[in-house]
């Protein structure tokens, strides 16, 4: 694949414990043309390693935020509230998240409501996007993106929807996050909305380690097969790939308003 491209990872948990060597993997990224990679926040613990990662590492940007599986029916969300609203102003923090509803999940999905909003008007008071994690409670999420519809811009992470759905997020103004989901032939709602949505509405990410790609089923993913993701909104779209990245990365950029080193 041609080097000479730029993409950007727009969601990959770069901390995780399998990349135990970052200088190895972010060599890797680099030689392949991967300029910037975003690192969502989980919970409140973690984020002070990523701000060292982000220090020590300049491809590295970061968000600082309270993944929804982590949400407990005791914690005290005004407190939260504040870490937030002081973590997120640092320089290295480019968005809020990662954050959201899952119905999957045995939290009460009104109080993951709460919280999500409670993240948006994070959000909204500091001008920063929001990476939003987005399952099996569309109608909801929906609803309340409404409500800061123009004060909040955002991305929803790893979208697997239908055209009709990806339009809806698109027109509350939010990008969509294409990963390893496209790759797959159950994929194919979302690789008919990744033909049908403008090119201007799609961001890249890998969510490594996590949703490896079809045919490494089993192995961790890697931030650098956001070409491959890249390479299948091309087909898929059957549109040069220097195409692809010029634009889905011009749309990182923008979004998170990255500045590239």
């Amino acid at each position: 694949m041609n080097n000479t491209l730029h993409f950007v990872d727009s969601h990959c948990h770069i901390d995780a414990p399998v990349f135990n060597d970052i200088a190895s993997t972010l060599a890797v990224c680099r030689a392949q043309g991967v300029q910037d990679i975003v690192v969502p926040g989980l919970y409140e613990a973690q984020w002070q390693t990523l701000r060292k990662l982000a220090d020590e590492h300049t491809v590295l940007h970061i968000a600082c935020g309270r993944h929804p599986w982590w949400i407990g029916e005791n914690d005290d969300l005004s407190i939260f509230a504040q870490a937030l609203l002081e973590n997120a102003e640092a320089s290295c923090c480019v968005a809020i998240g990662e954050t959201g509803i899952d119905g999957l999940r045995g939290v009460d999905v009104n109080l993951q409501q709460r919280w999500f909003e409670q993240h948006l008007k994070v959000a909204e008071a500091l001008n920063k996007p929001i990476v939003v994690h987005a399952v099996r409670a569309h109608p909801l999420i929906q609803r309340t993106l409404a409500k800061y519809k123009g004060l909040v811009r955002g991305v929803i992470h790893g979208f697997s929807g239908s055209p009709e759905l990806a339009q809806q997020y698109w027109k509350l103004g939010f990008h969509l996050g294409i990963g390893g989901t496209i790759t797959y032939p159950r994929g194919s709602k979302t690789q008919q909305a990744v033909k049908a949505l403008p090119l201007e509405a799609i961001v890249l990410e890998t969510d490594a380690p996590d949703m490896p790609l079809q045919g490494r089923q089993g192995q961790p993913n890697h931030p650098v097969r956001v070409l491959d993701v890249a390479a299948r909104v091309a087909e898929l779209r059957q549109e040069p790939l220097n195409v692809i990245a010029h634009q889905t990365t011009a749309n990182s950029q923008r979004l998170f308003d990255l500045v590239s080193q």
